[in-house]
C-alpha cells in the first residue's frame, strides 16, 4: 500500500511539473476567459511590431512582451523574445532567465537558443557554464550563416577563458557607483577637468519638454555637470543647457585640462563629427565641427590630445584603417591646425571596434576601449605605454573589477593617477548604463602629475586679465600651454612633478612675465601661483627668471634658451621699444669683478638675441654688479636671488 501511494504521488508531481513546462500557445482556449486572450494577443502583437522594427525598439516591445507574459508565462517563443529585448535594451541580467525558460518549454525555439544561454553565462561571469553551452550550439548549428556564428562561439569561448585568468588575477581597489550623478536612465561617457572638481557626462533622463524624445519616443541624450565639493562629494548633476545641449543628441567625448574646452560628438551631420565648444566670458560657445582632417564624411567618435598639444588621438570608421572602428593619430601645428592623420599600427588596432580613447597627461599613457585584443566579453578597457622610442606598447587588459562581460568604455583618470571614471553595465547599475568611479589600489603607480592653479592679475588694479601662458620643462624642452581666463584671471594645469619649469607669460598691453618652479614640494597639494602682470606703458624692470650661467662664467647655459626665444618674440612685437639687458650679482666678491661678470652675462644676452634677428640697435647690455638687491645677500636663497638678468623696455 504505502509502495502504491509513492508511486501515485510520483506520477502527479510528473504531471505537475510536466504541465509546469509544457509550451502554451496562444490559442483562446489556453486562456481563463476570452478577455485575458484578446488582451494578451493584442500586447503579443504589438510587442512583435516593434520588435520586427529592430532593435531600436526593443525596450517599447519588451513593455508589451512583458505584459503579455503576465498572462500566459509558459510560451516559448515570447521568453526568449523577451530575453533577446532585454540583452539589447541594457538589462542583460535579466535575459538569461528567460532564455533557460524558453529551452525548457521548446528546447528548438530557436536555433541560436544554446548561443543565447551561453551568453546570459558569460555576462553573469559563470564562464564554465558558458563554454558548455556554446560549444552545444557549435555542436547542433545547421542554420545560414553557419561559419559567421561559429566564429562567433569561437570568440566567445576565448572570451570566458581570457575572463577567468582576468577575475583569477584580481587587480585590486574598488568600483564605486556615482549615485548622486547616475539616475535610472542611461548615463555615460564621463570627461574629467585636471583637478578632478568638474565631471561632464552624457545622460538619456527627460528633460523639462516632454517633446524632448527621438523618432523611438526616447529622451534625447544631452549633456550634463557635477561638481564635486571640498570633501570630496560630488554633487547633484545638472544639464549644462544651451548652446550646448540642443533638442536633438548631444554627447560628451573630451575636456580640456583647465575645464574650458569642452568636445562634442554630433551625430546628426556628415555621417557623425566631434565638435567644440569654448568657456569664454562666462558663457559656452555654440558648437563648431572641427576641421578636415579630423572630421571627414565618415563617423568620428572620440578624441584626446597629448599633454603638450601636438598630438591629437581620434576615433574613426574611415577608409584605409584595420578594422571596424579604429585609433587614428593625427599632427596639430603651432597654429591649431590638423594634419597627417594616420591609423595606429595593429598593435594597438583590431579587426574588431575600438569605441574611445584617452591620453594620460604624462603623454605616453594610453586608456582605450576595444572588442578585441584580450577581452572577457563587449568592450573592455585596455592600458599601452609608450616607449622611447614613440611607438606604443602591448595593450593590457586593466582587469577586473574595472573590466566585467558587459561594455566597459570611456576610462579617463585624474592627474594623481588615483581613480579613474568610466560608463559600465554592472549589477548595481541605478538603472541602465552608469558612470563608475575606480579607486586604483594603493600599491599603484605613484603619482607623478600635479594640478597647478593660479591666477594672472594686472600689477597695479589688480583685476584679472586674459593671458597664455607656457610651462617649459627646462631640461626636455617639453612645452604645455594653457590660457587664462579673461574675466577671472585664473588658469589651470597638469603637469608632471620634480621637474623645473619655466613659466611664461605673455598678455597683450604688458611686458612677457617670467616664473621658474620646482612642484615637487607640494606633492599633496594643488600647486598655487599668482602673477602680476606689468603693463606695457610703465613697464618695471622684469627678471628673467629662467637664464642660466655657469658659476662665475658669462656663458649661457642651453637651457636658458627656451626663455630667450619667448623674449625673442615679445621684442619682436613690441617693435616701439627699445631693451635694456640688465646683469646683476649678490654682493660676495669683489665689487669692481661683480660688475664686469655683470656686465658680460648681460652680453651675453644681448649677443643671443641679436642671432635671433634682433636689431642691434634696440639693445643695450648694462652691468649693475651687486646693485638693487631683490632679496636679502645675508642668505644663500637671497644671494642666488640677487645673480640674475633681467629686461626693461626703454621707449
Amino acid at each position: 500500500m504505502k509502495t502504491t501511494i509513492s508511486t501515485v504521488l510520483a506520477v502527479i508531481l510528473f504531471n505537475i511539473i510536466s504541465i509546469a513546462q509544457t509550451n502554451i500557445d496562444f490559442k483562446e482556449e489556453n486562456f481563463k476567459s476570452k478577455e485575458d486572450f484578446d488582451t494578451a494577443v493584442k500586447y503579443l502583437y504589438t510587442g512583435g511590431d516593434y520588435y520586427d522594427d529592430g532593435v531600436d525598439w526593443y525596450d517599447k516591445a519588451l513593455e508589451n512582451y512583458l505584459k503579455a507574459e503576465e498572462l500566459n508565462p509558459n510560451n516559448a517563443e515570447l521568453n526568449f523574445k523577451i530575453g533577446i529585448c532585454y540583452y539589447y535594451a541594457n538589462n542583460n541580467f535579466k535575459s538569461l532567465e528567460f532564455y533557460k525558460k524558453a529551452y525548457k518549454l521548446d528546447s528548438l525555439v530557436s536555433e541560436i537558443i544554446l548561443y543565447r544561454i551561453g551568453q546570459g553565462y558569460q555576462f553573469r561571469l559563470q564562464f564554465k557554464k558558458a563554454i558548455g553551452y556554446y560549444n552545444q550550439f557549435k555542436k547542433s548549428y545547421t542554420g545560414k550563416d553557419k561559419k559567421l556564428w561559429l566564429g562567433d562561439a569561437d570568440k566567445r569561448i576565448q572570451e570566458c577563458n581570457d575572463g577567468k585568468d582576468l577575475i583569477k588575477n584580481f587587480v585590486g581597489g574598488m568600483v564605486v557607483n556615482i549615485q548622486k550623478v547616475n539616475s535610472k536612465y542611461i548615463d555615460h561617457s564621463p570627461v574629467i577637468t585636471a583637478d578632478e572638481k568638474t565631471l561632464f557626462f552624457t545622460s538619456r533622463r527627460p528633460t523639462s519638454d516632454p517633446k524632448d524624445v527621438d523618432e523611438y519616443g526616447r529622451s534625447y541624450e544631452d549633456i550634463y555637470i557635477a561638481h564635486k565639493n571640498d570633501n570630496g562629494i560630488w554633487g547633484k548633476a545638472e544639464n549644462i543647457g544651451s548652446p550646448i545641449n540642443t533638442k536633438y543628441h548631444d554627447a560628451t567625448i573630451a575636456v580640456s585640462p583647465d575645464g574650458k574646452k569642452l568636445y562634442i560628438y554630433v551625430g546628426r551631420k556628415n555621417g557623425g563629427d566631434i565638435y567644440l565648444s569654448e568657456f569664454k566670458d562666462s558663457t559656452w560657445s555654440i558648437p563648431s565641427a572641427l576641421p578636415a582632417p579630423i572630421n571627414t564624411k565618415y563617423q568620428e567618435t572620440a578624441i584626446s590630445f597629448s599633454p603638450d598639444n601636438k598630438l591629437v588621438y581620434f576615433v574613426s570608421n574611415r577608409p584605409n584603417g584595420i578594422g571596424e572602428k579604429d585609433i587614428w593619430v593625427a599632427d596639430v601645428t603651432e597654429k591649431g591646425k590638423f594634419k597627417n592623420p594616420r591609423v595606429l599600427s595593429n598593435k594597438i588596432n583590431t579587426i574588431y571596434n575600438e569605441r574611445t580613447v584617452f591620453i594620460h597627461p604624462d603623454g605616453k599613457t594610453m586608456y582605450f576601449s576595444s572588442e578585441g585584443h584580450k577581452t572577457m566579453g563587449g568592450f573592455d578597457i585596455f592600458k599601452s605605454t609608450k616607449d622611447e622610442n614613440g611607438e606604443w606598447g602591448e595593450p593590457v587588459n586593466i582587469g577586473y573589477p574595472v573590466n566585467t562581460t558587459g561594455d566597459d568604455v570611456g576610462f579617463v583618470t585624474s592627474a594623481d593617477n588615483k581613480r579613474g571614471y568610466f560608463s559600465a553595465i554592472k549589477l548595481n547599475s541605478k538603472g541602465e548604463q552608469d558612470i563608475y568611479m575606480y579607486v586604483f589600489p594603493e600599491k599603484s603607480e605613484e603619482n607623478d602629475f600635479i594640478v597647478i592653479r593660479g591666477t594672472v592679475r594686472d600689477d597695479n588694479s589688480k583685476k584679472p586679465i586674459a593671458a597664455n601662458i607656457t610651462f617649459t620643462d627646462t631640461k626636455s624642452g617639453e612645452k604645455i600651454s594653457i590660457k587664462a581666463d579673461p574675466k577671472t584671471g585664473e588658469f589651470l594645469a597638469s603637469v608632471p612633478k620634480g621637474k623645473n619649469y619655466a613659466i611664461n607669460i605673455n598678455s597683450d598691453g604688458y611686458a612677457l612675465y617670467s616664473e621658474s618652479i620646482n612642484p615637487q614640494s607640494n606633492s599633496n597639494k594643488d600647486f598655487l601661483l599668482s602673477m602680476d602682470m606689468n603693463s606695457l606703458g610703465g613697464c618695471k624692470p622684469i627678471v628673467l627668471e629662467n637664464i642660466w650661467f655657469d658659476f662665475d662664467k658669462a656663458n649661457l647655459k642651453s637651457k636658458s634658451f627656451t626663455e630667450l626665444d619667448e623674449l625673442v618674440k615679445f621684442i619682436k612685437d613690441c617693435d616701439q621699444y627699445n631693451i635694456e639687458i640688465g646683469g646683476y650679482t649678490c654682493n660676495a666678491g669683489d665689487k669692481t669683478y661683480n660688475y664686469l661678470l655683470s656686465k658680460r652675462r648681460a652680453q651675453s644676452v644681448v649677443d643671443y638675441l641679436i642671432s635671433k634677428g634682433i636689431d642691434n640697435k634696440r639693445l643695450t647690455a648694462k652691468g649693475y654688479g651687486p646693485e638693487n638687491p631683490i632679496a636679502d645677500n645675508t642668505t644663500h636663497k637671497g644671494r642666488i636671488k640677487n645673480r640674475r638678468v633681467e629686461f626693461k623696455l626703454v621707449q
